[in-house]
């Protein structure tokens, strides 16, 4: 048995450091996605400043980033708070957030009435770590959350090539994991997110500038669309029977994978 969850998937091309330019077309978009009915919607990872976190080095760069980093109450975030309630719809809106003297790479669900109902931090970077990089500070947790179509779990782009994420997710209890990216969407990818929803058993949406892509828990292909600035509306089934994957494993014998 399953059941079945509405979802539109913004496929937005944002343009760099405009998030006045990229707000008004995040707010186009999820505006036209509500002709399919949806109960969530999706946009690109970092959509709201364009993506902008790879082109920063030097400190009056990063200053520039933090300039524009919106904090979680912040104004460009009231504006789909004031979206999300007005039209009775979640969203899992996607930017670059500030906190305090720090931002984070930041996917915020806001749900139907407007308030937050989860907010996952892009925990793996793939230009790496440094101390100095307070534009671009890794998320600490791995924590799937509650919405009204099921308990949620969230990657950003790089966090789908370690298994470890997806799986810790599953272990929260997530029920579909969905993944807004803004990088690398040919060759690799598929195979990595076929992988990722075969071995836990969990429907998964990939939305990306110029892609979107969705499995089944059993790794079929549900969608595959490759095109700039697209809305595609996609009914997933999250199944309601026990995860195999989970009764299976074996945990006792897993102790070198967080020990080394």
């Amino acid at each position: 048995m399953s059941r079945t969850v509405r979802i539109a998937s913004c496929a937005i091309m944002p343009a760099k450091w405009d998030k006045a330019g990229n707000l008004t077309k995040m707010l186009t978009f999820m505006e036209n996605s509500l002709a399919g009915d949806p109960d969530v919607i999706i946009t690109p990872e970092g959509c709201l400043e364009g993506y902008c976190v790879g082109e920063t080095t030097g400190k009056e760069r990063m200053d520039q980033f933090m300039a524009i980093a919106e904090p979680e109450d912040g104004e460009a975030i009231d504006r789909f708070r004031e979206f999300c309630a007005g039209h009775s719809v979640n969203a899992l809106v996607c930017f670059s957030e500030r906190d305090g003297d720090e931002a984070f790479n930041t996917a915020l669900w806001i749900d139907r009435s407007g308030n937050t109902a989860g907010k996952y931090r892009k925990t793996h970077l793939c230009e790496g770590y440094r101390d100095e990089w307070y534009h671009n500070r890794p998320g600490m947790n791995l924590d799937a959350f509650d919405t009204d179509i099921g308990r949620v779990g969230v990657m950003i782009c790089f966090d789908r090539r370690v298994p470890e994420v997806a799986r810790c997710l599953m272990l929260d209890g997530a029920e579909i994991l969905l993944i807004p990216s803004y990088g690398a969407y040919k060759g690799w990818n598929d195979a990595v997110l076929i992988a990722r929803a075969h071995e836990n058993q969990l429907p998964l949406v990939f939305t990306h500038p110029v892609k979107t892509f969705c499995v089944d828990p059993e790794g079929e292909v549900v969608l595959l669309r490759e095109q700039k600035d697209a809305i595609s509306h996609v009914e997933i089934e999250i199944p309601t029977k026990v995860n195999t994957m989970r009764q299976l494993r074996r945990p006792e014998i897993y102790g070198r994978i967080t020990n080394s």
